[in-house]
């Protein structure tokens, strides 16, 4: 490799690429429409399913800055008391090593509590 090329995972055909950018314009990247989520906690108290939406190699999660209380994930089915994990806006992202987000549900202290998540 040359110092002007540079290495990218291609998402669609699942292998990395490398592109000369001193040779040819840089890639056309295709994103994918489920690369990140937003899960609202409605009603605090209530266990939100996370969507039907996969990825090889988990999940960063983040809770909204706007959250004024915390939020909890915890494997499907389980409860926050026992099992949960607590989130509160002030903490960095954390990786949730989970192939498909409806493994977790989602819980809150307030309402309307929101959580991001992007592939990893």
């Amino acid at each position: 490799m040359s110092e002007t090329t540079v290495r990218f995972w291609d998402q669609l055909s699942k292998t990395y690429k490398d592109v000369d950018l001193g040779k040819a314009s840089a890639p056309t990247v295709v994103a994918d429409a489920d690369i990140t989520q937003l899960i609202t906690i409605v009603a605090a108290g209530t266990p939100v399913q996370g969507p039907n939406k996969e990825s090889v190699s988990g999940w960063w999660m983040r809770t909204d800055p706007s959250n004024t209380g915390y939020v909890t994930a915890m494997f499907h089915g389980q409860t926050k008391a026992t099992k949960g994990f607590p989130l509160d806006s002030a903490m960095p992202a954390v990786l949730l090593n989970v192939s498909n987000l409806s493994d977790i549900d989602f819980d809150a202290s307030v309402n309307d509590s929101k959580i991001w998540l992007i592939k990893a």
